[in-house]
């Protein structure tokens, strides 16, 4: 019998690279763990068309169940180019220098645009650009300042409720220092994009570097999906692959990696076979999800902090940089940074936060030691 990962890796390369499947007929119960699976890695809209142009759904329910998952990728495809389209208007008018990253450039490498989903628009403008062009997406384009902004970007919603994220650099240095090295120069490489004053690109070189490396950051915080090791695959069938880029990808620090995605995405929409360390991480993938299931957010707050108690002391007793963004008022006072310690102490333990550990508390229960173990020697095998 097909495992639920089969089916599902061949019916995303039916309609993605146009492969024939080797079924001809699919169950209730196939479709239904496939639908599961389809909806936790945002690609519920590509399996939606498979099994629709395949003829896989006799039934009028699940016909009109799929064709409503497809229509919806469709209109947001188009709102997101609407968007990003009157950004570009935006920062053309205004001369600001710009790259549309992501999402905003892989679509173009998919057969239809709508299949390569998004959850934001992200763009880069340079730094010295970065307030002015915030302040221009509110003023000018009525854009809302969300609070999930960090500090390397600010997030906006459209009035359709659009995600655009501002950055003005391409990766955080605490992640992976030796590629933020690589990838902070881009402006000096970047390449313009013909019929624009302001609009630029990234060679193909560092398009795939950083894809590889934000695809690495997922991974390391526990989440990455499906549609990551797609756009992945796509670059590597035009070219862009470990054996040309082997001297970037090691300077970058993220070769061994690298070779592991590039097995696994050989292996998912390929003709390739698993070697031990993509298997292991096609397994973690396939349970963590594109953001993170319960289980994979648990075994990395776990390993990070080498146990479960030391997640739980490191909950509690927060260091100085982030007990200030809770309680914004000792940055002023640093003289009431003990007290406020304290009360971060007592809303954990017998406060207002109090349900919080004992839902953290329950969540981690859960996890045994060989997840952790698996997840260390996955993450050493993997350079991360």
């Amino acid at each position: 019998m097909r495992s639920t990962e089969k089916t599902l890796f061949e019916l995303i390369s039916s309609v993605v690279f146009n492969k024939k499947t080797s079924f001809d007929s699919i169950s209730k119960d196939e479709i239904s763990e496939v639908y599961k699976v389809s909806r936790n890695h945002y690609v519920t809209h590509i399996i939606s068309a498979a099994l629709i142009d395949n003829g896989l759904l006799g039934d009028k329910k699940w016909y009109a169940l799929f064709k409503g998952k497809l229509n919806p990728a469709m209109f947001k495809s188009l709102s997101m180019q609407y968007a990003l389209d009157k950004c570009c208007e935006l920062f053309e008018s205004e001369h600001i220098d710009y790259i549309p990253l992501k999402g905003a450039f892989l679509r173009s490498l998919y057969p239809e645009p709508w299949m390569r989903a998004s959850v934001d628009i992200d763009i880069l403008v340079k730094r010295e650009d970065y307030d002015r062009a915030a302040d221009l997406l509110v003023n000018k384009l009525e854009l809302r300042k969300t609070d999930i902004s960090t500090s390397h970007d600010i997030t906006f919603r459209t009035d359709d409720d659009t995600c655009v994220e501002l950055h003005f650099d391409l990766i955080e240095e605490e992640l992976f220092p030796k590629a933020q090295k690589i990838l902070s120069d881009v402006w000096s490489i970047a390449e313009p994009c013909d019929g624009f004053s302001h609009k630029y690109q990234l060679p193909m070189d560092i398009t795939y570097f950083y894809h590889t490396v934000h695809l690495a950051k997922h991974i390391k915080l526990g989440g990455g999906g499906i549609k990551d090791f797609l756009d992945l695959y796509l670059l590597y069938l035009l070219g862009n692959n470990v054996s040309s880029h082997r001297e970037m990808l090691e300077n970058g620090g993220i070769l061994p990696f690298a070779e592991a995605a590039e097995k696994l995405c050989i292996a998912w929409f390929g003709d390739g076979e698993h070697d031990e360390i993509s298997k292991s991480l096609s397994n973690f993938v396939m349970t963590g999800g594109l953001f993170r299931s319960e289980k994979t957010s648990s075994i990395i707050d776990i390993k990070q902090k080498n146990s479960k108690l030391g997640y739980y002391f490191s909950r509690v007793f927060v260091p100085y940089d982030c007990l200030k963004k809770q309680y914004p008022i000792i940055e002023k006072r640093p003289y009431l940074t003990p007290i406020y310690g304290i009360r971060r102490i007592w809303s954990f333990t017998l406060g207002e936060k109090r349900q919080l550990r004992k839902e953290s508390v329950r969540r981690h229960s859960k996890i045994s030691k060989k997840d952790v173990n698996d997840a260390k020697k996955l993450f050493d095998s993997l350079g991360l």
